[in-house]
């Protein structure tokens, strides 16, 4: 079975994340790079930070948050050279502190509300 959640790091759904694997379920990141509404993930101060430290770019440090939260990341896009880049993200690991970072990286969470809440 599979989950498919909108993660991106400052929306780390934490105990959605638990609860899917705690039901043996695959989750997958349908919005690796932020996306669906709200603030621009790639254009964070704390991405180009990294991108500078890792000597990747924006898009890549996200694609390996993904994979090292164990999260199948499904990026997309029109560019032969933005996928090429997207799957040169294996010979590199993001540090334990940088991962807490992102993890809690303030102003990216979910733009679209709970469904419990929602007014009809």
């Amino acid at each position: 079975m599979v989950n498919q959640i909108r993660l991106c790091p400052g929306d780390a759904k934490d105990e959605v994340v638990k609860t899917s694997r705690a039901g043996n379920m695959l989750i997958e990141a349908y919005s690796p790079f932020g996306g669906s509404g709200g603030e621009n993930i790639l254009a964070s101060p704390f991405l180009e930070t990294l991108s500078k430290k890792y000597g990747r770019t924006a898009s890549q440090i996200c694609v390996r948050w993904c994979l090292q939260k164990d999260f199948l990341p499904p990026p997309k896009s029109a560019s032969a050279e933005h996928i090429a880049a997207n799957i040169k993200v294996f010979d590199f690991e993001i540090t334990e502190e940088d991962m807490r970072t992102l993890d809690g990286l303030p102003g990216y969470s979910d733009p679209f509300p709970h469904p419990d809440y929602i007014t009809w």
